[in-house]
């Protein structure tokens, strides 16, 4: 997955090492340009 470098603050693909496991109140559906969808929690961040 894409993730930020925090030494360089550059972008860069990294392993993803480890899952969150959450219950949260309430979930949003993002649909995506594709038709594609992804469902998240409110304060999930994004990267623009």
């Amino acid at each position: 997955m894409w993730a930020k470098n925090l030494t360089t603050s550059e972008n860069e693909p990294r392993p993803v090492t480890g899952l969150f496991h959450k219950t949260a109140a309430t979930l949003m559906t993002i649909t995506l340009a594709t038709g594609g969808t992804v469902v998240v929690t409110q304060e999930h961040p994004f990267m623009a």
